[in-house]
């Protein structure tokens, strides 16, 4: 999620199955977006879509091929331990249910853990 107006860093691109020009901010959203193109269960999708009166972005929202909406929220591992974090992630997952989208289909994408050798 970001704010309405985010003015940070971004990599615009065409990719396949995105409706209009798909703007990625991290790699994360990038590798996200990439898998979507992918999957044979997503007809198109949409990049940072706009919950009205809310003054955020999602980061993703897809339409699957039997019609119904897929939400895909992107955080890394490391930020989610922060409260703002949590109450960004609580504000997406309210405002797309009481639009419609079902509980299981409001996905929070993590990036892997990174491994650690231990002695």
């Amino acid at each position: 999620m970001r704010k309405e107006n985010y003015k940070g860093r971004t990599e615009k691109r065409m990719v396949g199955k995105c409706a209009g020009l798909c703007v990625t901010y991290d790699g994360l959203h990038k590798k996200l977006t990439d898998m979507l193109a992918e999957d044979g269960e997503i007809k198109e999708f949409r990049c940072n879509v706009l919950m009205d009166g809310v003054g955020y972005t999602s980061d993703v929202v897809a339409t699957a091929e039997d019609g119904h909406l897929i939400v895909y929220e992107c955080a890394y591992r490391k930020t989610l331990i922060r409260p703002s974090v949590g109450k960004l992630l609580d504000l997406s997952r309210n405002y797309w249910m009481k639009h419609g989208v079902l509980k299981e289909d409001w996905r929070l994408v993590i990036d892997a853990e990174e491994p650690t050798i231990e002695e």
